[in-house]
């Protein structure tokens, strides 16, 4: 699905309620004068039509040559508000930025040119490539609104990934599939590595009562064998649970790599979202374009760092995946969807 173009729309100018009513004031004044030829009420009527008309002109030349530049994080939380950085330039009056295509919609007020930090609202899991906003300004009068719809094409997509939910998981003892020290192996002799605070799902025979006495709380072994783990993660994202799943498979991945274990990931993934049409400001909302059933496909991938799973599962989408088996090597399956974390 091809990304929209940058660029952006027709400047459009809105009447403010006091403005129409105004408007009402000034045609009823003409009229007075049409039929009375009471010279006061052309007078009303003429600085009445004057000041929405500057107002209008002035709204629009504080637009005229502004140029927003937005730069997104290539990672965010899903749910919590992120920072972006914002470059303005040709700014002449205050302006507000709209964000759209989010679940919340707010204006942030720039009073000041150059670069600023702007608070974009938090967004749902997924890979954004463009961003949609509306550029408004007020005449100094407050009558009337100027403002465009621009469309804004990122070089790298964003993604917006879980964030890792811990889940009570009863780790399996692991199965070797080569030879390599790893946290927990069950091949050959463990070698002592360090302590450290015992974490739900640590196994109790690990417990270390002497430097649980110590530090006044639960101290566990961290032990090191000489079998590399590896593990192939499912992650079967249903719709009405689908954020809690992949916050959980967040969770398990992360844990795993910190093991030192070998992670792949199973997932559904789509295209990112395409835009059908921007819309315009003052008017139709932005219509987005879906991923298609015909476009989901399952990939399996080995991810080596926190960074890899955040967009990986950015990215996942509903479906159920396929998952293949690892060619040539025994590894520890473990499949995550709505009814929890299960192994094989």
């Amino acid at each position: 699905m091809p990304n929209p173009p940058s660029g952006r729309g027709r400047t459009r100018v809105r009447a403010s309620g006091a403005a129409k009513a105004l408007t009402v004031l000034a045609a009823l004044s003409a009229f007075v004068w049409f039929f009375g030829h009471d010279e006061l009420h052309l007078a009303l009527a003429v600085v009445l039509v004057a000041a929405l008309v500057a107002d209008a002109v002035l709204a629009r030349w504080a637009l005229a040559k502004v140029e927003i530049r937005l730069r997104a994080p290539l990672d965010a939380p899903a749910g919590v508000p992120s920072r972006w950085d914002l470059d303005i330039r040709g700014w002449r009056r205050p302006v507000a930025v709209r964000p759209l295509i989010v679940s919340t919609f707010t204006d942030q007020l720039i009073d000041a040119p150059g670069p600023a930090i702007l608070a974009w609202p938090a967004m749902g899991r997924s890979t954004v490539p463009f961003v949609v906003f509306d550029t408004t300004a007020n005449g100094p009068l407050g009558l009337t609104t100027a403002g465009r719809r621009e469309v804004q094409r990122f070089d790298e997509p964003m993604h917006v990934g879980p964030a890792p939910i811990d889940t009570d998981v009863r780790w399996p003892r692991p199965r070797p599939s080569g030879f390599g020290p790893v946290e927990g192996a069950p091949v050959g002799d463990e070698l002592f590595r360090s302590i450290r605070p015992y974490r739900r799902g640590d196994d109790r025979r690990r417990v270390h009562w002497k430097a649980t006495a110590h530090h006044g709380q639960l101290m566990v072994r961290e032990l090191d064998g000489t079998g590399a783990v590896l593990i192939q993660i499912v992650v079967e994202l249903e719709q009405l649970a689908a954020e809690r799943t992949a916050g959980i498979a967040a969770s398990v991945a992360l844990e795993a790599l910190r093991r030192g274990w070998q992670v792949e990931l199973v997932t559904v993934e789509g295209e990112p979202l395409g835009l059908a049409s921007p819309g315009r400001v003052f008017g139709s909302a932005p219509s987005v374009v879906r991923p298609s059933a015909a476009s989901l496909r399952t990939v399996t991938a080995p991810v080596r760092r926190p960074h890899d799973v955040h967009r990986r599962l950015a990215a996942a989408t509903w479906g159920r995946p396929i998952a293949p088996r690892p060619a040539g090597r025994s590894g520890q399956g473990c499949h995550i969807g709505s009814a929890g974390v299960t192994w094989s």
